[in-house]
């Protein structure tokens, strides 16, 4: 067993932190439990994170897999790569307009031709 784990650590980098919020599915446009209840929290302690000098890396995004998603865009008769798409992009929009400072935003995507990550 090993005593000692400094070894592993560079004393002279900054602690770093990853933050994610949780991916909703894009069935429909985000609401307000989609910021409060995820989002705005995490944006809150990335911020927090990065005031005390951490490396921080904040991630948030959509998830385009699950039924409620095909079905939503099977009821409005538009593939699911445009629904998810819009939908994606509307989320997107949203995020910003509250002031919400992803470093990234994500695609959680099955589509294996090409899956997308911004």
């Amino acid at each position: 067993m090993v005593n000692n784990l400094e070894f592993m650590v560079d004393s002279n980098e900054k602690p770093r932190r990853l933050i994610t919020a949780a991916l909703p599915y894009i069935n429909n446009v985000p609401h307000l439990g989609h910021i409060v209840g995820s989002h705005l929290p995490a944006d809150i302690f990335a911020r927090y994170c990065r005031a005390k000098g951490y490396e921080t890396l904040f991630i948030g995004g959509t998830d385009e897999n699950g039924s409620t998603s095909e079905i939503a865009a099977f009821q409005l008769s538009v593939p699911i790569e445009e629904f998810s798409d819009r939908l994606h992009e509307q989320h997107k929009r949203i995020y910003e307009w509250f002031g919400i400072q992803h470093a990234r935003i994500l695609v959680r995507s099955m589509r294996l031709e090409n899956p997308r990550y911004y």
